[in-house]
């Protein structure tokens, strides 16, 4: 047996042998020894093998590690990432809801920045200083304020003015040199003093008649007139009073009860819940019949905004054939399955940009039924926000709708991505201004004078933002990135927001809606929900008339205690009853201060235009 080993030294030195049997032994010891080696080579050879292994799954942990490291490493990145988004929507939010409105003007150019049309800018220079000669002339009628200074309230002479005489003191009236006093004048001080809201019964007598000797003609007697409530014991001056601190002052009832509480009449909430629902019923056709002639203008605006309705104990009854009955019965099974005691409903505005009126209506759930239902007939322009279920409903209309979107929605989107984008933002904001800033001009002007300047002015700006934010000047913005959302906004809404430059009717915003959604915005947080789908119903026409007369500077109260007393003398001449018909019947019922406080605005917002046109400092 050979060895590849090299024999130790002790072996190498060893004396031959001289016998056969010291041979046999020297070989045997050799052959031993050389066993005991391969032995430790084999054990080394398994060691060795051994620490590969372990060494090869070090490597493998350490790979897996550093992959773990890795995820880790993009986990961290997304979340950041997604910490950066939520935080900029969360300011944004916070932003909307308590931050001032959005509001641009462009560092580097005091007058507009689009200064390469001088014609532009030479009409828009002779606008502003008529609207300042304007406002100057109107000055001297009506005084401008100083700041800080308040407005002097004056007592209307309509009100019952009672002299409270003031006795002279003794020594007041005797002089201790010349003797008695003569009067030669009053210093007259005028203060204004209240009642509180009184309430009478009103005895109706009715004369029982008969003929006298002969009990076969009966009794006579006059007929009850007309009631709208069963037993007549409720007039109309109290539905009105109900029914407008209710949503037009967004008084809860509990609150009613202490006011009225405190002039003698306490009624339970539910007294004044079906007061408010016999209103309703009576005035439910004089509110179809403004929703008729809203939709009749065929310029109008559309939005809404969440209300909460509690799910009922029984599901309503089901019709097949009624998409808003299926979609409720959808609602409320869902929820009643999901154990939820009340769902999101909506309250849709619908607002026309000819006339005076605005219209509500109450849905279960924010989806396309409603909506489609109220437009079913409608044909014409509709402004809106880009909602799917609007899109869905003008390309259902087949050609009836054209629907146009929002710039102050584009804006705010572009005004979110000024701090990250500054150089894309501020020239899409300027040249929103300079939209903006036509529309100024021609505020009072009529549909086709608008008209003809967007023509002018508006379009060849459109088209030049239009190849802006296509063009490569913006192909380097990052698509998740704020600027990048608000330029995907303006790209897929492109069309619907250059609608508004083929007719002077439509405004460039659909700001009107938004604010006729204050009025649901600011009831909700009082009344907080509403008990079911009938009463969301019912508030919705009593918004839909009680806001159309605010509109239009009436007196909600008498407005609709006039409309409750005609419609109960059997008027049904439901056109004539519409808020804006019935102002002009019954001028006497306009707040005017409403009309001086809108013309106030209206001059002040002239004026700062005018100053920053014609670059005048502010005064």
């Amino acid at each position: 047996m050979r060895s590849s080993y090299p024999l130790p030294e002790d072996l190498t030195q060893l004396a031959p042998p001289q016998d056969l049997a010291t041979a046999w032994a020297m070989v045997s010891s050799l052959v031993a020894r050389v066993q005991q080696a391969e032995g430790r080579t084999h054990e080394l050879e398994a060691q060795l093998k051994q620490a590969e292994a372990r060494a090869q799954q070090a490597e493998a942990q350490a790979l897996a590690f550093a992959h773990a490291v890795q995820q880790r490493k993009q986990e961290r990145e997304r979340l950041q990432a997604a910490l950066s988004r939520l935080e900029a929507e969360y300011e944004a939010l916070c932003y909307r809801r308590f931050g001032p409105r959005e509001r641009f003007v462009h560092p580097d150019q005091g007058l507009l920045p689009f200064a390469d049309q001088p014609e532009l800018l030479d009409d828009l220079r002779r606008a502003a200083q008529q609207a300042k000669e304007y406002v100057e002339s109107q000055t001297p009628q009506r005084r401008r304020r100083r700041r800080g200074q308040g407005r002097r309230e004056r007592f209307w002479k309509n009100l019952e003015h009672r002299d409270m005489p003031v006795a002279p003191r003794p020594e007041d009236r005797h002089c201790p040199e010349h003797g008695e006093r003569t009067c030669i004048g009053y210093d007259v001080h005028y203060k204004l003093q209240m009642q509180a809201a009184r309430f009478w019964i009103e005895v109706w007598r009715f004369p029982k008649l008969v003929c006298p000797g002969c009990a076969a003609c009966g009794v006579h007697s006059p007929p009850a007139p007309p009631a709208l409530v069963r037993g007549d014991r409720y007039g109309a001056s109290v539905l009105a009073d109900v029914v407008v601190s209710k949503f037009g002052l967004h008084l809860p009832y509990y609150r009613q009860q202490d006011m009225y509480a405190s002039v003698g009449w306490l009624p339970s909430r539910s007294t004044l819940e079906n007061l408010a629902s016999i209103a309703a019923n009576w005035l439910r056709p004089v509110a179809r019949c403004c929703l008729e002639l809203l939709l009749a203008d065929g310029v109008i605006g559309c939005d809404d905004t969440p209300c909460r309705v509690m799910v009922p104990k029984t599901l309503p009854k089901l019709e097949p054939r009624n998409q808003r009955s299926v979609r409720m019965h959808e609602v409320f099974a869902a929820a009643r399955r999901d154990g939820k005691k009340s769902v999101l409903a909506r309250m849709g505005v619908y607002h026309s940009f000819v006339q005076r009126l605005v219209a509500y209506d109450f849905t279960v759930s924010r989806h396309r039924d409603g909506p489609a239902e109220v437009l079913a007939s409608y044909r014409g322009l509709l402004m809106g926000d880009c909602w799917a279920g609007f899109e869905s409903i003008a390309v259902g209309a087949e050609g009836r709708i054209a629907r146009g979107a929002c710039w102050s929605h584009g804006r705010r989107h572009v005004y979110q991505a000024e701090e990250t984008d500054t150089l894309h933002a501020r020239r899409l904001l300027g040249w929103i201004q300079v939209l903006y800033e036509l529309e100024e001009v021609a505020r009072e002007w009529s549909a086709t004078q608008r008209w003809e300047l967007r023509q002018r002015y508006a379009v060849p700006l459109l088209e030049k933002m239009g190849a802006y934010i296509h063009g490569p000047e913006v192909a380097a913005v990052l698509p998740r990135s704020l600027m990048g959302k608000a330029l995907n906004y303006l790209r897929n809404h492109w069309r619907e927001l250059n609608l508004y430059t083929t007719d002077g009717r439509l405004p460039i915003d659909n700001n009107a809606c938004e604010r006729a959604l204050r009025q649901v915005a600011r009831g909700r947080k009082n009344w907080l929900f509403f008990q079911s789908v009938q009463a969301g119903e019912e508030a919705a026409i009593l918004l839909r008339l009680i806001q159309t007369a605010n509109l239009n500077c009436l007196d909600a109260r008498a407005y609709i205690e006039a409309v409750l007393n005609a419609l109960t003398a059997g008027c049904t001449g439901y056109v004539s009853l519409c808020p804006h018909h019935w102002a002009q019947t019954h001028p006497e019922m306009i707040r005017r201060y409403r009309l001086e406080e809108r013309r106030d605005a209206l001059e002040r917002r002239m004026s700062r235009r005018a100053q920053r046109r014609t670059h005048d400092p502010d005064p």
